[in-house]
């Protein structure tokens, strides 16, 4: 079984929103999680993102979400779980 590259960095964010610290932490290049997880496709660990507190509208510093990046790299069922998230 392959493990996704960010499921570190999801374990770790998840554990620190339990501890009420931030769940979006960012890479040196100011990138949040959830935009890296939504660009990779990784819904199982978008899900459990989410359901933690992060909400889809997290931008990076150029301003984008995590539906933007999701659509550049044509991640439909992405964008999908962010649109009813969204709805929610």
């Amino acid at each position: 079984m392959l493990i996704p590259r960010t499921a570190p960095l999801v374990a770790l964010s998840l554990l620190l929103a339990g501890c009420g610290e931030d769940a979006t932490p960012r890479d040196a290049d100011g990138v949040p999680l959830l935009l890296a997880v939504a660009e990779r496709g990784d819904l199982p660990a978008l899900d459990a993102l989410l359901a933690r507190s992060p909400t889809p509208d997290v931008r990076d510093l150029s301003g984008r979400t995590a539906a933007d990046w999701a659509r550049e790299q044509r991640q439909a069922e992405v964008l999908a779980l962010l649109s009813a998230r969204a709805k929610s």
